[in-house]
């Protein structure tokens, strides 16, 4: 299944039950509105390839749980107001070829294990609050 509503004017918060829609391969929710954390429930959508979040204002940290979404391919939660440390749990995003984490409030160190991620060819972590050397791995 894909959900494609970019630059459609959205408002409020996503829905908590937004993590039902297990089938969910492609999901596109940029450039619009929202504000408020971005549920935890995602993180049941596992089927996930492609994950947009992108030019929102969206608020809290980046779920925890979000490196159970091992078939995402993209991931881009840029342009918001998420706050936090990158969870150490995107390492287990194995398939990723392209994180986009710029234009937030995230602090803390990059996770030593992001080089796990051995398909990315496209990282953006600028306009944060992040500290420390780049992980050597």
């Amino acid at each position: 299944m894909t959900l494609h509503l970019r630059n459609c004017h959205l408002s409020g918060t996503i829905p908590p039950n937004i993590g039902e829609l297990e089938s969910m391969v492609d999901l596109d929710l940029s450039n619009n509105q929202f504000i408020g954390p971005i549920p935890s429930s995602v993180s049941n959508l596992t089927n996930l390839v492609s994950f947009f979040l992108q030019s929102n204002q969206l608020n809290g940290s980046i779920p925890k749980d979000i490196g159970r979404l091992t078939n995402l391919v993209a991931l881009n939660l840029s342009s918001n107001h998420l706050v936090g440390p990158i969870p150490s749990s995107v390492s287990n995003l194995t398939n990723l070829a392209s994180l986009f984490l710029q234009r937030n409030q995230l602090y803390g160190s990059i996770p030593e294990d992001i080089g796990r991620l051995t398909d990315l060819v496209a990282l953006n972590l600028s306009s944060n609050c992040l500290v420390g050397p780049i992980p050597s791995s």
